[in-house]
C-alpha cells in the first residue's frame, strides 16, 4: 500500500483558502452546536456553555481536577504489583492460526476449536490471573470517579503527525453527510500537534483537537494503547469512535436513538477473521469461553459506547491494553492478522458479562484488480440498526433470511467507509505516486474501489464518486490550487463521466 509523504512547502497556502470556501459555500451548518447538551456548571467550573462555546471547554475538563484524580488512581491500580511476565512468546517454530483457520470462508476440516500457540508456563499463568484479580477488583471504584458530561454525544477519534492530515480527509466527508455531531480529534504529544489544522481548519469543521499529553504525559503510552484512552478522557458520555480513516456515509447520529444501542450501550464492528483467542487468555481472565464461531474477531476502526452502562468496560478495555503489546495482544490475537488492540474491547464487556452488540453483517472490501493482482482500497462496515432488523426478519422466518425479486438475500445496508488499506491524506491526494495513477493492462484509468454496483444500489448512491467529487471540490476549487490538481480533475472526468463503475 502506498503511504505518501506531505509536501510541507504546498499546504499552509492552500489550507485557508479551503476553509474560506467551504464556509462561503455553506457545505457546514454555521448552527451546528459544540454539544447535544451543554455540561453542568458545576462539571467544568463556570456557567452553563451557549450553543457556540469557548473550544477551552474539552480542554479545561482535560486538565481539570476530576481528570486529573482519575488518571492518578487509574495508573495506580495498572502499575500496582508485578504482573510476572515480561513477554509472552508463540511456540517455538509454530507460525501461529493457520489461514485455512482464520478464514472463515475456507475449508477448514472439522469444527474450530479453540487453540494455542504461546508458550507459558504455569507460574507465569497463575501471576497474571493474580494480577488480573486484583485490577477487576478496582474497576468498581475507578468506574465511581470517572466523569463525564451527562447526556452529551459525539465524536472521538484519534490523530497525530500525518494521521492529523488523513483525519482532515473524513472530517470533509463526515460533515457532507450533514451531521451536527461534535468532534473531538485526540493527538498523543504535542510534537505532533498542528496548529493551523487544529485551531483554524477543524475548528470551522466543528472539530477539536485534545493532547493526551497534557494528562498523562509523554512517553506513557504508545500506537495502539492511545485509543481506549480517548474513548475514556473524552467528556462524552455517548462515543461513536472512528479511526482517523474511518468515515460514515450518512449522518451517523440515529444509531443513538435506537436499537440495539439504546439497550447494550455498546456496539462492535467485525473483521475479516476468525476469532484467534487463546484458551490461556480465558483461563487467566475467567471469560466464558464460547464458540469460536458464535462471532468473529472484532475490529476496532469503529466503536459505540454509552459511559453510564460502560465505563466499567472501558478500564477493563485499559488494562488490556496498558499490558497489550507484550501480554494481552499476544493472548487475544496470537500473532495473526491486525494484532493489537481491536479484540480488547468486546472481550472487556466479556469479562464483566455487559450487553454489547457485535454487528452480524460480515464487513465488505473495495477495491481492484490490475494485472492479476487485487489492490485493496476500503473496508465497508453496516448500519446496526439495519442489521438488528434484518437479523430478526431471519429468525421470524425459521432462519430464512430476506430476499429480493431476484432471489439475493438483502444485507443491512452500508453505514461507515473504513479507509484503512489505502490513507488518504487530504494534502497529497493526487501526487504523482497516488494510487489514482496506476491504469489497467489497457493502459486505462479505473475507478480505485472496482466494480461495486451491488454496494452503490443498496447506499443508494455512488459513494465512491462522491468521495472524490467532496475532496476535489475542497482541495481544488481554491484561489490558487497545489499542482495535483490537474490530474486530479483528469482522472475524475475519466473515470466517473463516463459511467463506469
Amino acid at each position: 500500500m502506498l503511504f505518501p509523504a506531505r509536501r510541507k512547502a504546498v499546504w499552509p497556502l492552500v489550507i485557508v483558502p479551503i476553509v474560506l470556501f467551504l464556509y462561503l459555500r455553506g457545505t457546514f451548518s454555521s448552527t451546528n452546536s459544540y454539544m447535544t447538551e451543554a455540561p453542568p456548571a458545576s462539571e467544568i467550573g463556570q456557567v452553563p456553555i451557549p450553543a457556540r462555546p469557548d473550544r477551552s471547554v474539552a480542554v479545561q475538563f482535560l486538565s481539570g481536577q476530576k481528570m486529573k484524580n482519575l488518571w492518578k488512581e487509574l495508573h495506580s491500580a495498572l502499575t500496582h504489583g508485578d504482573i510476572g511476565v515480561k513477554k509472552i512468546e508463540l511456540v517455538e517454530g509454530d507460525g501461529g492460526p493457520s489461514g485455512e483457520y482464520l478464514d472463515p470462508n475456507s475449508d477448514y476440516p472439522g469444527e474450530r476449536e479453540r487453540e494455542n500457540h504461546l508458550a507459558m508456563t504455569t507460574a507465569q499463568i497463575q501471576s497474571m490471573r493474580t494480577h488480573f484479580t486484583t485490577y477487576k477488583g478496582k474497576i468498581s471504584k475507578l468506574a465511581s470517579i470517572t466523569p463525564y458530561w451527562k447526556g452529551t454525544r459525539g465524536i472521538v477519534m484519534g490523530a497525530g503527525g500525518k494521521y492529523t492530515h488523513i483525519a482532515l480527509t473524513s472530517l470533509l466527508l463526515l460533515r457532507r453527510t450533514g451531521t451536527k455531531l461534535p468532534v473531538q480529534v485526540f493527538i498523543d504529544t504535542h510534537d505532533e500537534y498542528d496548529a493551523e489544522l487544529c485551531e483554524v481548519t477543524f475548528a470551522r469543521l466543528n472539530a477539536e483537537c485534545l493532547v493526551m499529553e497534557d494528562l498523562i504525559g509523554k512517553g506513557t503510552v504508545s500506537q495502539y494503547q492511545y485509543k481506549i484512552l480517548s474513548i475514556l478522557f473524552s467528556p462524552f458520555q455517548h462515543v461513536l469512535f472512528l479511526d482517523a480513516d474511518a468515515w460514515p456515509i450518512y449522518d451517523p447520529a440515529f444509531v443513538f436513538e435506537e436499537e440495539p444501542y439504546k439497550s447494550t450501550g455498546m456496539i462492535t464492528w467485525p473483521d475479516f477473521w476468525v476469532s484467534t483467542v487463546s484458551w490461556l487468555f480465558f483461563d487467566i481472565t475467567g471469560t466464558k469461553n464460547g464458540p469460536v464461531m458464535e462471532r468473529r474477531s472484532s475490529e476496532s476502526g469503529i466503536l459505540m459506547f454509552n459511559k453510564e452502562m460502560h465505563t466499567e468496560t472501558l478500564l477493563l478495555a485499559a488494562y488490556y491494553n496498558w499490558y497489550g503489546p507484550d501480554l494481552y495482544y499476544k493472548l487475544l490475537t496470537q500473532g495473526a492478522h491486525g494484532e493489537g488492540d481491536k479484540e480488547t474491547f468486546l472481550h472487556a464487556a466479556l469479562a464483566l458479562e455487559k450487553p454489547f452488540y457485535n454487528v452480524r453483517q460480515s464487513n465488505g472490501i473495495v477495491g481492484r484488480w490490475i494485472n492479476d493482482t487485487l489492490h485493496t482500497a476500503a473496508m465497508v462496515q453496516h448500519d446496526p440498526v439495519d442489521d438488528l432488523k434484518t437479523e430478526k426478519y431471519t429468525e421470524q422466518h425459521a432462519g430464512v433470511p430476506k430476499k429480493d425479486k431476484d432471489d439475493k438475500v438483502i444485507p443491512p445496508r452500508p453505514l461507515f467507509i473504513h479507509h484503512n488499506l489505502w490513507k488518504m491524506d487530504f494534502f497529497d491526494l493526487g501526487d504523482d505516486i497516488s494510487p489514482i495513477h496506476m491504469r489497467d493492462k489497457d493502459g486505462k484509468l479505473t475507478r480505485t474501489w472496482g466494480d461495486q454496483k451491488d454496494l452503490f444500489k443498496r447506499a443508494g448512491f455512488d459513494i465512491e464518486e462522491m468521495m472524490f467529487k467532496t475532496l476535489i471540490n475542497a482541495k481544488c476549487r481554491v484561489v490558487n490550487p497545489p499542482p495535483e490538481c490537474p490530474g486530479l480533475r483528469n482522472y475524475y472526468d475519466t473515470v466517473f463521466h463516463s459511467g463506469s463503475r
